[in-house]
């Protein structure tokens, strides 16, 4: 009889421990998912944000949409993107250096989004 209440202690034991570990692990994986689709969504914004701003330089509507997902931005990304994307500002980047910034921040972009998951 004393054997079955240890088996039984066990198996509950078990149970609630396995539980308890599934949930924190879906937390874990829910907390970086959520995570990864903010820096998904806000990088997505700011190259589109940034391309229009390239297409009609005289728009304010399309410059101020820049500085919304530049703000956005400075909330969620490293400072190493936060820094390659402040040099679009710095100089007038035109023509192929506009070219090889935006590769350049695309490339910090997937990588960090990459290291989330």
């Amino acid at each position: 009889m004393e054997e079955v209440v240890k088996l039984l202690l066990a198996l509950v034991g078990g149970l609630g421990i396995g539980s308890m570990l599934t949930t924190l692990l879906k937390e874990k994986f829910d907390k970086k998912k959520f995570l990864f689709q903010q820096k998904e969504q806000v990088y997505s914004g700011y190259l589109k944000a940034l391309s229009d701003v390239v297409k009609n330089k005289s728009s304010e509507e399309a410059r101020q949409e820049v500085v919304y997902w530049t703000t956005r931005m400075k909330l969620l990304a490293p400072e190493s993107i936060v820094d390659k994307a402040q040099e679009f500002f710095n100089d007038e980047s035109t023509g192929c250096k506009f070219i090889k910034l935006r590769e350049e921040l695309i490339d910090l972009m997937r990588n960090d989004l990459k290291s989330i998951l």
